[in-house]
């Protein structure tokens, strides 16, 4: 292309729909890896916590 022919302007618009459209396949990408992977093990620390009050509170109750 010569350096003085006319070059048309970029459509704003354009410029947004691409903007857009790489956010949208970014978040389906993100979306589609959390959906995806593995469940993490639930944790039985809060149940030991609580079964140690509650043999905390059997022990305050049995106490003379």
């Amino acid at each position: 292309m010569p350096a003085d022919a006319d070059v048309p302007p970029v459509n704003p618009l354009t410029v947004l729909l691409l903007v857009l459209l790489g956010q949208a396949t970014a978040e389906r990408d993100a979306y589609r890896d959390w959906i995806t992977q593995d469940p993490t093990p639930p944790s039985d620390d809060p149940l030991r916590a609580r079964a140690a009050d509650a043999a905390s509170n059997l022990a305050r109750r049995d106490s003379p």
